[in-house]
């Protein structure tokens, strides 16, 4: 049975007052975060890039954005997969939905800040176009006030970097997830897949599970 098996879980921290000095008519009263997984389906492979032995592929994804119980909210959501066997942990044959929760958990009590994303080879692209994203009309101005949209097919379409710049992690968080779909249809993710690839982005990962 083909099913999801995912790897890793990283949340991005991003405090409130970083993201109020960047957009100064607006208020965020509380922290923000933003959930990447790496993850992929069992019956696809690639090879590994140091043993290039095949090996079940995989890919970093965004999960899910914003408020703390926002993202707990998705992680909730998505965990219903596991009961039924679509999905679990890497090392376990099957993973509860219970599990999967505290998976995301722990990844959100011990979150990367991101002033220390620099090194570890992630990357985001978020885009959100109007019309087309239910924007509120904070979100259009403050777009239309910080960033450069480029004309595609009849709409503006505005790329944010949020891992690099903090103003895009602004402006992505005031924005908000899609109204319908999930977060990684305005967010692309990508980075190192194996330890080989990113040794510094997976010494973090093992660190934080250690404590």
């Amino acid at each position: 049975m083909s099913h999801r098996i995912v790897y890793e879980h990283l949340a991005v921290h991003f405090p409130a007052n970083m993201l109020m000095a960047e957009l100064e008519h607006w208020s965020f009263y509380d922290d923000r975060y933003l959930l990447l997984e790496l993850g992929g389906d069992n019956n696809c492979s690639t090879y590994h890039p140091q043993t290039n032995r095949e090996v079940a592929s995989r890919d970093w994804c965004v999960l899910a954005y914003g408020h703390h119980y926002e993202v707990i909210a998705k992680a909730v959501k998505f965990s219903a997969v596991c009961e039924g066997g679509g999905m679990r942990l890497s090392g376990q044959r099957g993973t509860l939905p219970e599990t999967y929760i505290r998976h995301v958990r722990n990844a959100l009590a011990n979150p990367v800040p991101f002033g220390e994303l620099s090194g570890l080879g992630l990357s985001v692209v978020a885009e959100i176009a109007q019309p087309g994203d239910n924007l509120g009309k904070e979100a259009r101005e403050n777009l239309q006030r910080h960033a450069h949209p480029v004309e595609t097919e009849g709409r503006k379409l505005w790329r944010l970097n949020p891992l690099r710049r903090a103003r895009d992690a602004a402006l992505l968080m005031l924005c908000g997830e899609p109204g319908h779909g999930p977060a990684w249809d305005v967010a692309a993710a990508s980075g190192p897949r194996f330890p080989c690839e990113g040794a510094e982005l997976f010494h973090r990962l093992r660190s934080r599970k250690a404590t």
